[in-house]
């Protein structure tokens, strides 16, 4: 009970420090917070000064929904409240704004930059009935819009501000707006002039580099350079900026006082209205404290969540190998670090360290690494000094490491970068050692240390503990031995004992003897003679001749029978009683059953002649080699192999047969065996002839109990199978030679052909434009039918160099956003005047919610020019629609609709095959070699799109592409 006591008081002292624990890091969370609410706290001080502005202003999300319209704003359109027009309508498709083209450079503020329109047109009628507008007419405004980003430098938000304003005051109403807005941003900003002298910088921007405005004002950004960047970092940053586009990444600046800080900084430039650049605004987001608070904290967590899993590996091992394995393996696996192991003092020397655990690294790197911790100086060694001086060692990986780890080639090739020794204490004894290694330099502070400490401090109880326990279960285990012996020798004697005249008469036995021979009761026994045991009775005479000679036998083997014939295998132990004349009067014996033993060790004598008959006769070759690859036995099928006989290649080292070229593959394959490891290899092996044979060899350890002892494992000849493989691979290079061939034929014969039909297009053109005022109705006709036919024969090869592509899988996707919405209105654009010419209306409708997808915007492109070019061809009176939205189960989808001839149902089939066409023949109406639709297929089905159609033949198809 004392010992539960004490084991109740541990396990109570550990949960209240992990109670102060769970203290510790809910202050932490409450600062983290307290953080969060700052930051709202400075976005709704944003918000209200957006909200005050004397100009309109809206706020929109990511996606160019409004979130916030200012009291200028409502009061400019009259619109009596927010909620009549908050997260309703899209910036993207406003019909308020009379320039749909506007919408591409709109998109530039939602990608990071800073766009300025000048001379807006905002249609007040065109959205009053849907929000709620109730003025009239209409107003011309400029348009200035830029990007907001979140605490991890992220565009969370878009700010617009639509201005009344002359030509002079824009671009000085432009910095206004922008200084205004930005000075109380969480994030740091300043702007420069085009030289780069800063002009302006916000209070964030000063507390965030500690310098105050007259100290920034006028000077070059350059003052904050840490030296951690190189100039080809600032170089490929000012080109950025310097053609107009803009600059963002991670970025380490110095702050006045000397300290480095971390930021994700975004620079973009100010344009006026020629489109010149004249300023620029940097937004800097600081994450340096952030981030080490995130550090801080998860080593924290994993440190606790390393100690409560390895207190309950204290709570439930049952013995010591089993606790430290578990809290090895837990600390590695829990913890996140990369390798952990636990040492105890040898028992000639405190200081020869013993891994009794390890988790991390396997057996072979272990051992590399032991020649590292038998310095004769241990001052140079973290671990020999933690067992010295009963103080935790830490140890950070440097250039100006000490001598130990500058020769600890297993710390660099393992990439640790930092380490950590704790002293194993219990009763003022150091019992062992705690090693600890990180693949992170800056792992180890303080407060993980003290948790870490305090799990070793409970380890160091838990080892002891349970050595105490195996005393006590070792003595208790003799003692219980010591009784059973005791008790089996005087109650329960197994042998079988017995006394007999010299004539062979049972005089007395005992209970052991009557059960293996089959009696019913010792009285039966003693009814017969001895002699009824015997098969023959030349045991028994053989029996009494070596008792009468030699006194006493011990370990006579025999073969008895029980009374019912059943074979019983005997060994006995006997000795003779003789009379004062040295006659034999009895015979005293005890004899012991081994007839199970006996009939196994036969069994097993027969199947190892049957498996050594097996091994003898099958073609594969059966082989086992010692620690060191010496061969101890090898099958004689090696004969019909390499012409070798066993005896020649048994006691010599297994590589004295190898192909030269060909050992570093064996010595893998055999160091990958002693690892404990399965390993299958292939090389070559040298006959007796000098001929060279492939081989596929298998090899795994042989153990004896935890040791490994030697290699085993099967040789096939696999010869025939390599030259049948190289054949293949032959094959394959020819067939793949010819591909390329018939590629590089394909894009030679386009480019032969392109070229000069470019040249006649060109000069059809020239001509043209040569004989404008001389050109007659028929002549015109000429040129169209000249510049139509040359085009015609650059898109049949285009379309055939395509197939050609997928044919040899040249073509490769690479997906990006895609803004859906965007590629249907140029095709709009791109096919206007097409459809203008056949007179047909080219229509494009958005119901989509959302029209952003992941694709290749190249194979995009393709499938609708190509759907949309076959609709304009087989329509000749009514429409051409596009439409995308949603259909029932989330997908977005589009729809190619016209009203043109239709297709049969019986071309529908086969529609999606390359070179066919509903009409064919020389007589057909329409031209094409039909494989548009085929190259639709085969692009939709790469990107993991669908297709499907809806026709009727004289009312017109539908197209539907359906993304997943």
């Amino acid at each position: 009970m004392a010992r539960n006591e004490e084991n109740l008081i541990q396990l109570s002292r550990q949960v209240e420090e992990l109670r102060k624990e769970v203290v510790s890091l809910r202050n932490k969370e409450t600062r983290s917070l307290k953080l969060e609410e700052e930051l709202r706290t400075v976005e709704e001080r944003f918000n209200k000064v957006i909200y005050d502005l004397p100009f309109p202003a809206e706020i929109y999300d990511s996606h160019g929904y409004t979130v916030l319209v200012n009291r200028a704003f409502l009061e400019m359109c009259r619109i009596p409240s927010d909620e009549l027009i908050i997260n309703k309508y899209n910036i993207f498709n406003d019909s308020q704004i009379e320039e749909l083209k506007i919408s591409g450079e709109i998109k530039g503020a939602f990608a990071g930059e800073l766009v300025v329109i000048h001379e807006v047109e905002i249609k007040f009628d065109k959205f009053r009935r849907k929000y709620g507008v109730q003025k009239e007419g209409s107003g011309v405004f400029e348009l200035t819009m830029f990007p907001l980003f979140n605490s991890k430098g992220i565009i969370q938000q878009v700010v617009a501000i639509w201005k009344k304003t002359s030509v002079e005051e824009k671009d000085e109403s432009k910095l206004n707006v922008l200084t205004e807005i930005m000075e109380d941003s969480e994030n740091g900003v300043f702007i420069t002039d085009v030289n780069g002298k800063i002009i302006w910088a916000n209070n964030t921007f000063t507390m965030l580099t500690g310098y105050t405005k007259p100290e920034l004002i006028g000077k070059n950004p350059d003052l904050l350079k840490s030296g951690e960047h190189d100039q080809k970092f600032y170089d490929g940053l000012l080109n950025t900026i310097y053609e107009g586009k803009v600059w963002h990444g991670k970025i380490i600046n110095k702050k006045k006082d000397g300290l480095l800080f971390t930021g994700l900084e975004m620079i973009s430039p100010i344009k006026n209205t020629r489109g010149e650049t004249e300023n620029y605004i940097a937004i800097i987001h600081d994450f340096s404290e952030q981030k080490r608070t995130e550090i801080e904290l998860k080593k924290s967590n994993r440190a606790l969540k390393t100690i409560s899993t390895c207190n309950s590996a204290l709570i439930h091992s049952t013995n010591e190998k089993e606790l430290l394995d578990n809290i090895c393996r837990m600390i590695v696996e829990t913890g996140g670090y990369s390798f952990a192991w636990i040492g105890l003092p040898g028992k000639d020397s405190r200081l020869a360290i013993t891994p009794a655990a390890y988790y991390g690294i396997n057996e072979n790197k272990l051992k590399l690494m032991m020649p590292y911790l038998s310095f004769k100086d241990s001052s140079q060694n973290p671990i020999i000094k933690a067992l010295e001086s009963k103080q935790v060692q830490v140890v950070k990986y440097s250039v100006d490491e000490t001598e130990f780890f500058v020769r600890n080639r297993f710390v660099a090739e393992n990439n640790f970068q930092s380490m950590i020794a704790f002293p194993l204490i219990e009763d003022s004894e150091t019992i062992g050692v705690l090693c600890i290694y990180s693949n992170n330099l800056e792992t180890f502070n303080d407060e993980e240390i003290n948790l870490l400490n305090e799990l070793s401090d409970d380890l160091s109880y838990g080892i002891k503990t349970l050595r105490v326990k195996e005393e006590r279960e070792k003595t208790r285990l003799l003692l219980t031995e010591s009784e059973e012996k005791y008790r089996r020798f005087f109650q329960e004697d197994l042998a079988g004992d017995y006394i007999s005249d010299v004539y062979g008469q049972i005089l007395d036995c005992n209970e052991s003897f009557v059960k293996i021979f089959g009696f019913s009761s010792i009285d039966e026994a003693k009814k017969n003679n001895i002699e009824i045991l015997h098969p023959n009775n030349e045991s028994r005479v053989l029996l009494v001749e070596k008792v009468k000679k030699e006194k006493k036998i011990r370990g006579l083997e025999l073969e008895l029978k029980t009374i019912d014939n059943r074979k019983k295998y005997i060994i006995e132990n006997a000795w003779g009683s003789f009379d004062d004349e040295g006659e034999l009067t009895e015979i005293k014996g005890y004899l012991f059953d081994v007839t199970e033993r006996k009939i196994a060790e036969l069994a097993l004598a027969e199947s190892e002649s049957r498996f050594r008959e097996l091994v003898e006769n099958i073609n594969e070759i059966i082989y086992t080699t010692d620690i060191d690859g010496i061969v101890t036995y090898i099958s004689p099928s090696i004969k019909v192999f390499a012409d070798y006989i066993p005896d020649e290649i048994i006691g010599r080292s297994f590589i004295n047969f190898i192909f030269a070229d060909d050992l570093q593959v064996v010595n893998e394959c055999f160091s990958s065996a002693i690892g404990n490891n399965v390993q299958t290899s292939e090389f070559r092996i040298v006959s007796k002839s000098g001929e060279t044979k492939w081989v596929k060899v298998s090899a795994r350890p042989i153990t004896s109990g935890e040791k490994i002892t030697g290699v085993q494992g099967v040789i096939t000849d696999i010869s025939e199978l390599k030259e049948a493989v190289d054949g293949y691979k032959t094959a394959k290079d020819e067939a793949e030679e010819s591909e390329k061939l018939k590629t590089e034929f394909l894009a030679q014969m386009s480019h032969e052909i392109r070229t000069p039909v470019n040249v006649i297009l060109s000069y059809n053109s020239l001509l043209k434009e040569e004989f404008v005022e001389k050109l007659t109705e028929e002549l015109s006709g000429v040129f169209k039918s000249i510049d139509q036919a040359g085009k015609r024969l650059v898109r049949t090869i285009d379309l055939i160099l395509y197939m050609s592509m997928f044919q040899t899988g040249k073509l490769e996707v690479m997906n990006s956003e895609v803004d859906m919405n965007f590629i249907l209105l140029n095709m709009i654009y791109e096919f206007k005047n097409i459809a203008d010419e056949k007179k047909l209306k080219l229509k494009f409708i958005n119901n989509a919610a959302n029209a952003n997808i992941q694709t290749d915007e190249f194979v995009i492109i393709h499938v609708f020019q190509n759907l949309v070019e076959n609709a304009l061809k087989y329509t000749n009176k009514g429409k051409v629609e596009l439409e995308l939205y949603n259909n029932s189960e989330g997908n977005l989808c589009v729809d190619v609709r016209d009203t043109g001839i239709g297709i049969s149902k019986e071309y529908l089939v086969k529609m999606f095959k390359p070179f066919t066409q509903e009409d064919t023949g020389y007589s057909r109406k329409y031209e094409g070699i039909g494989l548009g639709l085929a190259l639709v297929k085969n692009y939709l089905h790469l990107i993991g799109a669908s297709i499907k159609v809806n026709s009727e033949k004289g009312k017109g198809s539908v197209f539907t592409v359906i993304f997943n």
